[in-house]
């Protein structure tokens, strides 16, 4: 598994005692959408996540506030409170990042299974980030 970023995990860490967003999944979510943070909307925009406003990625002033992006869409974003009422029924599970993906990455003409393949790359990720790496974040 490449490296993450030292901030990166402070941030999750943040993200999950802020927003209740599980540090794994910010994480597998930033590391998919950014390529373990070698994408070109990351190194220009400092956005993780891949978020875009328009059709036009945002560009975050600090790694801080692209996580609290990230974070408030869990927390209070009204279109993800069907994906969240599944996490807060079924925790960190497949249904949880499936119902997400639906939201985050709708499936488009040009990529009729978008959702599906986003999530199930996140959910293998979600899972490579095991008790090590909980250690590491929580210390």
């Amino acid at each position: 598994m490449p490296t993450i970023p030292d901030q990166w995990r402070s941030e999750a860490n943040s993200c999950q005692d802020v927003y209740g967003v599980p540090w794994q999944f910010s994480l597998a979510v930033a590391i998919h959408e950014s390529g373990w943070g070698t994408s070109e909307i990351y190194r220009r925009h400092g956005n993780p996540f891949g978020i875009h406003l328009r059709g036009k990625p945002v560009r975050f002033g600090s790694l801080a506030s692209a996580w609290e992006a990230f974070g408030e869409r869990f927390a209070v974003e009204p279109m993800y409170r069907n994906a969240v009422a599944v996490y807060r029924e079924q925790g960190l599970s497949t249904e949880f990042i499936e119902a997400w993906a639906a939201v985050y990455c709708p499936n488009t003409p040009k990529h009729p299974k978008q959702a599906a393949e986003w999530a199930l790359s996140v959910e293998r990720l979600v899972n490579q980030l095991g008790a090590d790496e909980y250690v590491k974040l929580r210390g």
